[in-house]
């Protein structure tokens, strides 16, 4: 027993001092202390960041008109009602997990049926 409690505790400890150095490896950054800025840099000089501010510009939107009479409008129209989505069943119980489990416990009696050992012999046919 305490031969396996030692066995598991040089693997716990072999495992949390590889994740200890994958971690550290990670978080190093090899860059020079200069090339560490912001990563998008603007280049322009200080009298040409402020001097340059563009105005969002205007795109005047023009609609065509609709030339139809009032009747022929209507009958355009084109209306449509979205299907109602089905609604669920109000148990909350999901079946997938009772077939799981049916199925882990018909496994699990196979094991046991084949595994065991006939303790007593068979009756013979003929008495």
């Amino acid at each position: 027993m305490s031969q396996i409690v030692s066995k598991m505790a040089v693997v716990a400890s072999v495992v949390l001092a590889l994740v200890a150095s994958s971690t550290a490896v990670a978080a190093q950054d090899y860059r020079s202390p200069d090339a560490r800025g912001p990563v998008a840099q603007d280049l322009r000089s200080p009298d040409a960041k402020t001097s340059f501010v563009q105005a969002p510009v205007r795109v005047p939107v023009v609609v065509a008109p609709d030339r139809r009479s009032p009747d022929a409008r209507d009958g355009a129209r084109i209306f449509t009602q979205q299907p109602a989505p089905a609604p669920r069943a109000s148990s909350s119980f999901d079946w997938a997990y009772l077939a799981i489990a049916g199925l882990a416990t018909l496994l699990i009696a196979g094991v046991v049926l084949l595994t065991q050992r006939r303790r007593r012999h068979p009756l013979p046919l003929g008495s």
